[in-house]
């Protein structure tokens, strides 16, 4: 507080206030948070005065005020503005810079400690490295503002506007940040800890490596956050909302997350040991790999969350619903603490109870024994086909997914016949992506069943073929007087000529001989080549081949006449190539 005497002294001008200091030599000059708006101060000798806190907006100082030069700048920023001013490595500290306007500023180390900066304009001002313990920022506008490796301990953020603000490496700790608007801040490597975060908002928040040990997070709204390796030991986080947060390696042992929403986050190798979870919802959460050693999980609501080689050990896991839940055989339940699981949910409430009696609870080794069975059953896939299979296309189909999944280690397991329906179980590794093996396996089914569909059609045509080509020669054999046409070396025609025959040969090329059904299925063979070596962009693969090979052009040509045509309907749409395409090619390179 101000000396009231010397501070109305003050007020009555320089020379009054002159005359004074040189009576009173040993005299201290405190005027410490004084209000010296509209005070003349000309001439006024100010050397070696306190003015910490002291309001020098609107004071009026000459070239002839005797003043340090600390307060000489801070009289300039609060009446002229500092906009894109460099302060770098400049003593402010204790200085009242209350509603200044210091946007675009320069303050790179400066010394702002237990300054006044309440509702002063700051975004986006470069402050990193500044030292701001005890400062004042409430209501500050700090949006965009750089406090890279800044001191902020002790200081006063309510609030204050953080948004895109770069406090990454900062110190914050113990500070009050409750129901502060954070979205978006950078906390990358910060020093949170036993700070105030009650209610704040951190959605999609980059908290990487940040230091919040023993901090106040209940109720706080983290959605999408980015915590990976941050250190949350002994953190309250109790009913906060932390869905689809990335906490991979983050430190989280002791650390109070009952009632926590934790939908679809990843807590991939995070630490958990001794945390209370009870209550809280991990609901498609990533959990392999992390270590819940000791932690109360009672009562949380697991569907459909991923626990491969996760550390369970000595965890109370009583009242969990495990619906659909991932586990397998390193996941470890030693020494859990198990009661009665839930097996089911409808909507939020949990059901199928085991044991099914209400009265009744696990007996020693019969959670584990339960738990073994459960693992081993989630590494099959349940293949059902209602109206029967075709075994060729059924085998062929399952090597082509061997090949597209080689780590899945897919086996067949079992074959169930019921009446005219088969359910066929494949094993899989527990890691494996079931759902895209199961729906490539339908997938490759389908296609390998209209290939051999179309295979059976192109036979059927040939035996056609070739039973009319017998019938033809033996009605003509059966004829006199009859010119026969062959496209074919006329020595190859079998039978019994009878009268005058004439015999016209035409010698065409070998490959305009072939049938049109013959050209068909050639291409057929060579489609499949050509999928198999590159089933990604099979239509410029045939393009490039179309162009580049006459041979081939003369196949499709042949096989696009009447007894290809249809056969040629069937074979192009497995590729995904329409045919109208295919002749394009052919009619753009003519002969």
């Amino acid at each position: 507080m101000a000396n009231e005497e010397q501070l109305s002294l003050l007020k009555q001008g320089g020379e009054v206030w002159n005359k004074w200091l040189r009576e009173n030599p040993d005299d201290e000059i405190n005027l410490n948070g004084a209000d010296l708006n509209g005070i003349d101060l000309r001439g006024a000798d100010l050397r070696g005065a306190d003015l910490r806190g002291v309001n020098l907006r609107g004071a009026i100082i000459s070239k002839e005020t005797q003043i340090d030069p600390k307060w000489d700048i801070v009289h300039q920023i609060v009446n002229n503005g500092a906009v894109g001013e460099d302060f770098s490595g400049a003593d402010l500290s204790g200085a009242n810079l209350r509603g200044a306007f210091l946007k675009y500023g320069e303050f790179i180390g400066a010394d702002l400690s237990g300054a006044d900066l309440s509702g002063a304009d700051l975004s986006p001002t470069t402050l990193t490295e500044a030292n701001l313990s005890r400062a004042i920022l409430s209501e500050a506008n700090l949006s965009r503002a750089n406090l890279c490796k800044a001191n902020l301990s002790g200081a006063d953020l309510r609030g204050a506007d953080l948004s895109h603000t770069n406090l990454s490496g900062a110190k914050l700790s113990g500070i009050d940040l409750s129901r502060t608007v954070l979205s978006s801040v950078n906390f990358s490597g910060a020093d949170l800890t036993e700070t105030n975060l009650q209610r704040a908002d951190l959605t999609e928040t980059n908290l990487q490596h940040v230091d919040l040990a023993e901090a106040n997070l209940q109720r706080a709204s983290l959605y999408h956050a980015d915590l990976r390796a941050a250190n949350l030991i002994r953190a309250n986080l109790r009913d906060a909302d932390i869905r689809s947060a990335n906490l991979s390696d983050a430190n989280l042992s002791g650390a109070n997350l009952s009632d926590v929403n934790l939908t679809e986050a990843v807590l991939r190798l995070a630490n958990l040991s001794g945390a209370n979870l009870s209550s809280a919802k991990l609901v498609e959460a990533k959990l392999s790999y992390a270590d819940f050693t000791q932690a109360n999980i009672s009562g949380v609501n697991l569907k459909l969350s991923q626990a491969i080689a996760t550390e369970f050990s000595g965890a109370d896991l009583t009242g969990a619903c495990v619906k659909d839940w991932h586990i397998n055989s390193d996941t470890n339940f030693e020494g859990v603490k198990c009661k009665y699981i839930y097996r089911g949910l409808r909507v939020s409430i949990f059901i199928d109870r085991l044991p099914i009696n209400p009265d009744q609870v696990f007996q020693p080794g019969e959670f584990e024994e339960w738990i073994k069975i459960s693992a081993e059953a989630q590494q099959t896939i349940d293949l059902t086909f209602p109206e029967g299979i075709d075994w060729q296309a059924f085998f062929q189909s399952l090597q082509r997914v061997r090949q597209k999944y080689p780590d899945a280690n897919v086996d067949l397991q079992a074959i169930e016949e019921k009446g005219t329906a088969f359910i066929i179980r494949l094993r899989t590794s527990l890691d494996a992506d079931q759902g895209a093996i199961e729906s490539s396996q339908k997938e490759l089914y389908e296609t390998q069943l209209k290939l051999l569909k179309t295979e059976a059609r192109l036979e059927e045509l040939r035996s056609v073929q070739q039973n009319n080509l017998e019938f033809m020669v033996k009605t003509m054999a059966e004829n006199q007087n009859v010119t026969q046409n062959f496209n074919a070396p006329v020595g190859n025609v079998a039978g019994t000529n009878k009268g005058d025959m004439k015999a016209i040969q035409h010698n065409y090329p070998g490959e305009i001989r072939k049938t049109p059904a013959e050209s068909a299925k050639e291409i057929q063979d060579l489609l499949l080549q050509l999928q198999q070596s590159n089933p990604t962009d099979i239509e410029a693969l045939v393009e490039q081949r179309v162009k580049s090979d006459p041979t081939l052009r003369d196949r499709i040509r042949n096989a696009l006449k009447e007894g290809g045509l249809e056969t040629m309907k069937v074979i192009l749409p497995l590729t995904g190539i329409a045919i109208e395409t295919v002749r394009g090619w052919v009619e753009a390179e003519g002969d």
